[in-house]
């Protein structure tokens, strides 16, 4: 008789272990869910973030119709491609860059634009993917200003 009361203990134990993993592994998924929930929303506030700063730096907004001239320079290094466009309104305008070289040196360039604005354009500048210039204490540039109201 002692023998069977000991059975049905363990087997009792053995249930309870495994609706105590059963447990487990409902509130594992549920965690699981919940941080690709989290990383997706991270994401998410990311790419908006990064949306609001491209919106928010770099864009010039005509005031006025009139012709004005732009410029911009770059440094780099050119164990990288370099590209740069200077953009009005989504179509290239002006462009500058170099291949990359296996010199390893530092490099810089620039180029510069007059274009007849409507009020509303916009100008500014777009790095190319996989294109390198270096971005510290005003290595890159970009500037403007009104020649002529009209």
């Amino acid at each position: 008789m002692g023998v069977f009361w000991v059975k049905q203990d363990l087997l009792q134990e053995l249930g309870a272990t495994k609706e105590k993993l059963q447990a487990t592994e409902t509130r594992l998924k549920a965690l699981e869910t919940s941080q690709q929930e989290l990383m997706s929303k991270h994401a998410n506030s990311e790419a908006q973030i990064d949306k609001i700063k491209m919106e928010k730096q770099g864009i010039f907004t005509a005031p006025v119709r009139g012709l004005y001239y732009f410029s911009f320079f770059y440094h780099c290094a050119t164990t990288c491609d370099t590209w740069l466009h200077l953009c009005r309104n989504g179509m290239k305008e002006g462009i500058a860059g170099q291949h990359k070289t296996e010199h390893g040196t530092q490099a810089n360039g620039q180029n510069g634009i007059t274009l007849l604005l409507e009020k509303g354009d916009q100008v500014y500048i777009v790095l190319l993917k996989n294109s390198w210039i270096w971005d510290g204490q005003m290595d890159t540039l970009f500037s403007g200003f009104l020649i002529d109201a009209m």
